[in-house]
């Protein structure tokens, strides 16, 4: 499953690298939907967003069983943080299209939320392990 997400978030690769903005380490980490499963980080079922500290990330959705299971995923950028109001601004490219959207994370609930659907993300980790880190930094 592993090879699947790295597979996944190499084909992420854009031709121009962002700057994205640092996050402080609440925030960081791998962030999921609920009832989302895994094998380690990797995700297998539901939605996840992947936060490393440099603000660098993916946005992943996974939904099957075994050999027919589909894992899609698009580079994520953090491009502003408004630490008062707890808002992230971010750049979600699949390297044609970009588009800018938030996340708000709510302090009280721990949660990330989309302002592009409104999905609540939980925190699962709170770290980015190191194959899961080669294979972010490998999409920029």
């Amino acid at each position: 499953m592993k090879r699947r997400l790295i597979a996944c978030l190499s084909l992420l690769c854009i031709a121009s690298a962002h700057a994205a903005v640092p996050l402080p380490p609440e925030l960081t980490g791998v962030w999921a939907t609920q009832g989302a499963q895994f094998h380690g980080q990797s995700l297998w079922t539901g939605a996840a967003i992947y936060l490393d500290a440099d603000g660098q990330g993916a946005v992943v959705g996974g939904q099957g069983d075994g050999a027919k299971a589909a894992i899609i995923g698009v580079r994520l950028a953090v491009t502003a943080y408004d630490p008062a109001g707890h808002v992230l601004g971010i750049e979600l490219s699949d390297g044609h299209r970009h588009v800018d959207s938030q996340l708000s994370y709510d302090p009280a609930s721990h949660s990330l939320v989309s302002a592009l659907d409104r999905a609540h993300y939980q925190r699962r980790f709170d770290r980015l392990d190191d194959s899961t880190r080669k294979a972010l930094s490998a999409t920029h």
